[in-house]
C-alpha cells in the first residue's frame, strides 16, 4: 500500500509516497491488478505520490481539497496506470476518482 502521509507538500516535492508496480502490457491494457494506495488531502490540494519511480500529481483546480473533500471520501483505494501511461487513475473505496499526471516541476500555488 502506497501512502502519502505528509500533509502538506514542499516545493522540492519530498513529501510524497512511493508505489513500484509493473506498468501495463505494451499495448493500451489497462493494469489488471491495481495497487492499494492511500491518497492526503491538504489545504490545497492533493499530496503527490511517486509510482514507478514517477512522480505524480493531480493538477491544481481538477480536483477537491482538504477544505471541500466530499463527505464520502476515505482517502483509501486503489491506482492504475491508464492505457496509455500518460495518467494515474486513483479510484477511492467510496467511489470517487482523482486523476494523477507526471508533476511538471512547478511548485504548488500555495506551498
Amino acid at each position: 500500500m502506497i501512502s502519502n502521509s505528509d500533509p502538506v507538500p514542499s516545493a522540492g516535492a519530498s513529501d510524497t509516497a512511493s508505489l513500484t508496480t509493473t506498468p501495463p502490457e505494451s499495448g493500451g491494457v489497462l493494469d489488471q491488478n491495481p495497487e492499494r494506495a492511500e491518497v492526503v488531502l491538504y489545504h490545497c490540494g492533493v499530496v503527490p505520490i511517486v509510482f514507478n519511480d514517477v512522480l505524480w500529481e493531480v493538477p491544481e483546480g481538477t480536483s477537491f481539497d482538504a477544505t471541500n473533500a466530499p463527505a464520502e471520501f476515505v482517502g483509501e483505494g486503489t491506482v492504475t496506470l491508464s492505457p496509455t501511461g500518460a495518467e494515474l487513475i486513483y479510484a477511492d473505496d467510496a467511489g470517487l476518482t482523482l486523476t494523477f499526471v507526471p508533476d511538471d516541476g512547478s511548485d504548488p500555488m500555495c506551498a
